[in-house]
C-alpha cells in the first residue's frame, strides 16, 4: 500500500508538470501578441501611439469647425445690423455664402487626417485672406478705415487655429501674421499710425 501511494503521487506529478509548461507558453505568447499589438497596428507598420496622437486631435478638428460656423452666423448678424456700412450688400452677401461652401468643405477634409496636407492648409489660409480683403470692396471706405469689423468677422481666425493644431504654436503664428498684414493693408494704416492709435 504505501509503494502505490507513492507511485500515485509520482505520477500525479508527472501529469501535472505538461500541464503546467503548457499554461505558461499559452500565457507568454498571448503577452507576446498584445506586446505587439501595441507596438504598431497590424498592417500599417506605424507606432500603436501615431494613431492615437491623431486620434487626441479629433476633438479639437471639431471645435474648430463649431468655432466657424458659429463665426459664420456672427458674420451673418453683423451683415443685418452693420447694413449701412456696406456700398455693396448683395456682394457682401455672395462673400458669406462662399465663406460658408468653404466651411463645409475645409469640415470635412479637416475630418479626415490623410487629408490634413500643407496645399490644404495653404489654400485656406489663401481663401480667408481673399475674403477678408473683400472688404474693401463691399464696405464704404469710411466704415473700413473707421474700424467696423470686415466681412469676415471673426471667421478669418479659422486657419489660425487650424495651422496651430496641424503643425504647432509657431505655425499658427505665421497664419495670424499673415492675417494681420491683410487687415493692416485693408485699413491703409501705416505702423507709425498703429503705435498711435490713429485709424
Amino acid at each position: 500500500m504505501p509503494r502505490r501511494e507513492h507511485a500515485l503521487s509520482i505520477d500525479a506529478g508527472a501529469g501535472m508538470k505538461p500541464l503546467a509548461r503548457h499554461s505558461r507558453s499559452s500565457s507568454d505568447a498571448g503577452l507576446g501578441r498584445l506586446d505587439e499589438a501595441a507596438a504598431s497596428t497590424p498592417g500599417s507598420g506605424e507606432p500603436a501611439w501615431d494613431h492615437g496622437r491623431v486620434g487626441l486631435q479629433a476633438p479639437l478638428w471639431r471645435a474648430i469647425a463649431v468655432f466657424r460656423f458659429a463665426s459664420l452666423a456672427y458674420a451673418a448678424v453683423l451683415l443685418v445690423t452693420l447694413r449701412g456700412d456696406y456700398s455693396r450688400l448683395p456682394l457682401a452677401w455672395v462673400v458669406l455664402a462662399g465663406m460658408t461652401a468653404w466651411t463645409v468643405f475645409t469640415t470635412r477634409a479637416y475630418a479626415e487626417p490623410a487629408r490634413r496636407t500643407n496645399a490644404l492648409l495653404t489654400a485656406d489660409l489663401a481663401v480667408t485672406a481673399a475674403a477678408l480683403l473683400c472688404t474693401a470692396v463691399v464696405q464704404y471706405p469710411r466704415s473700413t478705415y473707421g474700424g467696423v469689423m470686415p466681412v469676415t468677422a471673426t471667421w478669418m481666425a479659422g486657419p489660425v487655429l487650424a495651422w496651430a493644431v496641424a503643425a504647432d504654436l509657431r505655425a499658427g503664428t505665421v497664419a495670424a501674421l499673415v492675417l494681420g498684414g491683410c487687415d493692416v493693408a485693408l485699413r491703409h494704416h501705416s505702423v507709425a499710425d498703429l503705435f498711435r492709435g490713429h485709424r
